[in-house]
């Protein structure tokens, strides 16, 4: 994939990158490239599972305790410049993902743009797992556009034809098959507001006995869960977390320069 993309980035026939995931949750990751000369863009599907962090975990840490650390630093190491090269890109990527569900992924450069999202949101989701629906990621900001799994296909097609590395003319394609997703605007702000009392805290701990201060105070069910998840949760991982993303609030975005 990185050779790909590499390849892409520097071909001045290649407009926009699209990225398509076709399930939501990874671990093999076989890279499938659309490349037509009737086409100036191309387009990089991931079949079965990819882009997802979890699943790599188990492996590594199997193949740590056999003894075979290096490979692991190798593969993270791989991951990592993988990372860097989306992060500054030098033409437009987008990115698809069907039917798309936020899980609990505080890694690969999260702790940046969780960071960004609205209020302590950010913080809620890396710290809980909590899963959102497309409706939910446009109005947090971690989605542009929503688009049915129907009109996937079209998209795809009419993106691919795109003469223009200009976002402006890719958002004008794009735009055509925007769908309005239902939010349940009451429901969105009450947990926002219940986030930001909770999660603005500055220790897992305080954060934990906040929550808990809701629960007795009738709260809903999502709080009981986000308690259990965290709970569950390793401790060492939830601190880490927190303290990258309070790190990084205030820190430039990185560049190639």
């Amino acid at each position: 994939m990185e050779r790909a993309l590499k390849m892409y980035e520097h071909d001045p026939e290649v407009k926009l990158v699209i990225l398509k995931n076709s399930s939501c949750c990874p671990f093999s990751f076989v890279l499938i490239v659309t490349y037509s000369i009737l086409s100036p863009n191309c387009f990089i599907k991931g079949t079965g599972k990819a882009f997802c962090a979890g699943g790599d975990v188990v492996r590594m840490v199997h193949l740590v305790t056999a003894g075979h650390w290096s490979f692991s630093a190798a593969y993270y190491k791989r991951q990592l410049v993988l990372d860097y090269l989306l992060a500054t890109y030098n033409k437009p990527l987008v990115f698809a993902m069907p039917e798309a569900s936020i899980g609990h992924f505080p890694d690969v450069g999260a702790s940046y743009f969780l960071s960004r999202l609205p209020g302590y949101y950010g913080e809620y989701l890396g710290l809980t797992g909590a899963r959102i629906d497309g409706a939910e990621m446009v109005a947090c900001g971690l989605a542009t556009h929503f688009v049915l799994s129907k009109d996937l296909q079209s998209i795809e097609n009419n993106l691919l034809a795109v003469p223009s590395s200009d976002t402006a003319t890719i958002y004008e394609h794009i735009k055509k098959y925007i769908n309005q997703a239902r939010l349940n605007h009451g429901n969105y702000r009450k947990r926002l507001e219940i986030v930001n009392e909770c999660f603005s805290k500055k220790t897992v701990e305080e954060i934990l006995l906040s929550l808990e201060n809701e629960v007795s105070r009738g709260a809903d069910e999502w709080v009981a869960k986000a308690i259990s998840s965290m709970k569950s949760a390793s401790p060492t991982s939830l601190k880490i977390f927190l303290r990258s993303v309070i790190v990084i609030t205030n820190a430039s975005f990185i560049s190639k320069n």
